[in-house]
This record gives structure tokens, C-alpha cells and sequence, in this order.
């Protein structure tokens, strides 16, 4: 075994503000030898020239790990602790045989670590190894998103990341907020539907779809109006807090209603 020495590691963390999806934590170790063209803070690249560096940065680098923090313990410690948690565990994970003489943080937080540190604000601006880092962490993290997306398509994290966008605001205003979903995070204090509840409403969103897909303007009328009918009887039936629930369900219908008609009269129907 043979020790590195003069490696200069690189922290910088991506997801801190999303509603939804964990923290990804990235550290590199540049290999002074080894020239990487192109490093940014990783807001500044487009996606697909994040990828090509992260491939690059991981070929390249003397050191490159990622770590995720789940939204779990963003919930029960917060996110500033779960972030310094997850910068203090990704340096518990550099093997014996690296040996940093200074480990980069972007930002300013204080982390209870034996190796010396620095803690930069802007650091992502200014220093190749927390560029580095934040590039293959927003790689990974987008990856991760991208993943719960196929679970859990009717939030949009494919594109927005799990970031408070209007889309997704609207998302969660309709199914409530699935397991990923951060609860110590506004706005998603207070609602009460849960991710079991939000993905039924959306299977049975798809079944409706699948219904009127390939029917005529009259029949798709015939086939809402009867499925309208009965949520009405069903909210007769319900306590208050399920008629907003029902209610909630037949602004879906009526949602698709007018998808099925556009669909329709592009089809010759």
C-alpha cells in the first residue's frame, strides 16, 4: 500500500432547495497531471455537457465519490444538519490509502472532521476540485430523480428535479405529496393525502384516459358524464373530508375530458 500525497479534495453539495428527492454530496481529488477543460459550477453547464465532464471528472480525477442523504433524515435532523451529515460521512468513506493535505468546502459550514478544511463561499466559482464535485453530484442526483420519475410520473421530476416549480406546485395541489416528497418542507406541511392515495388517483387517471383515448366527442361526453355522476353520488355519501378528496378526482375527469377531445379531433373523430 502506498500513500497519495498532495491530493486536494473538493465538496460541494446539489439539492438543498428541492421539495422532493435527497441531498447529493460530491468530492473529487484532481490528478495534477491530468487536465479536465471546461470546469464550471455545475448551474452553469447545460445538462448534456454536465455529463460529458462527469464521465471525464471520474476517468481522470485521482478521486471522485458520491453520496446521497435521503429525505428522511432531511426531515428528522433539517437540512443545513443533514447536509454538514452527509459532507462529515463522505469524508469518513476516503479510503486509507488517499491521504488529503486539505479538503475544499463550498459554502460556510462547520464539519467536525480530523483533516484540515476550508470552507469557501462561492467555492464553486473559484476552485477546480468543488467544481468538479458539483458536477458529478448534480449528474447523480439528476440521475436519482430521473429514477423516481418512472415511479411517480404524475410530479414531473424528470424535468424540474423536484424543485418548487409551478408545475410541480400544481402536481402536489392535485395528488398530494408522494414518500420523496420532503414534509418539513413548505408547501408540503399540511397535506393529508399520501403517496399509497396519490399514485391510486393516478392509476385510475390513466384508466380514464385509457377509456376515452379512441372515442367519439359523444361518447367521451357519455363516458364522463356517467363517471361525474357517480362521484357526485359518491360525495353525497362522504364526509367533508372526502368530497374535497371526490372533488379533486372530478377535476381530474374533467381534465381529461378536454384532452380526449383535442386527442379526438386530431384523429378524425
Amino acid at each position: 500500500m502506498f500513500w497519495r500525497v498532495s491530493l486536494i479534495f473538493g465538496i460541494d453539495e446539489v439539492g438543498k432547495g428541492p421539495l422532493a428527492g435527497p441531498v447529493c454530496i460530491g468530492i473529487v481529488a484532481l490528478d495534477s497531471s491530468k487536465e479536465i477543460i471546461g470546469l464550471k459550477d455545475s448551474k452553469k453547464l447545460s445538462e448534456k455537457k454536465r455529463e460529458e465532464l462527469s464521465h471525464e471528472i471520474k476517468e481522470n480525477a485521482a478521486y471522485t465519490d458520491t453520496l446521497f442523504i435521503e429525505k428522511d433524515v432531511i426531515d428528522k435532523i433539517n437540512i443545513k444538519n443533514a447536509t454538514i451529515k452527509g459532507m462529515e460521512d463522505i469524508i469518513l468513506n476516503i479510503p486509507p490509502s488517499y491521504k488529503p493535505t486539505e479538503i475544499l468546502i463550498d459554502g460556510n459550514e462547520v464539519i467536525n472532521t480530523s483533516y484540515k478544511y476550508q470552507s469557501i463561499i462561492k467555492g464553486d466559482e473559484t476552485e477546480q476540485s468543488i467544481m468538479a464535485a458539483s458536477i458529478i453530484a448534480k449528474v447523480e442526483r439528476d440521475k436519482k430523480m430521473k429514477e423516481l420519475d418512472k415511479k411517480f410520473p404524475m410530479y414531473g421530476f424528470a424535468s424540474h428535479k423536484g424543485y418548487g416549480t409551478k408545475e410541480h406546485i400544481e402536481a402536489i395541489k392535485i395528488y398530494g405529496p408522494c414518500v420523496h416528497h420532503r414534509e418539513s418542507f413548505k408547501p408540503i406541511k399540511g397535506f393529508d393525502i399520501s403517496a399509497i392515495e396519490a399514485f391510486d388517483i393516478h392509476e385510475k387517471r390513466l384508466i380514464v384516459r385509457d377509456l376515452l383515448i379512441n372515442k367519439s366527442d359523444d361518447e367521451i361526453k357519455e363516458v364522463l358524464t356517467s363517471l361525474i355522476e357517480k362521484a357526485n353520488l359518491m360525495s353525497e355519501k362522504k364526509m367533508d373530508i372526502e368530497i374535497e378528496r371526490i372533488d379533486k378526482i372530478k377535476k381530474l375527469l374533467n381534465e381529461e375530458w378536454i384532452f380526449a377531445k383535442e386527442v379526438s379531433k386530431k384523429r378524425g373523430f
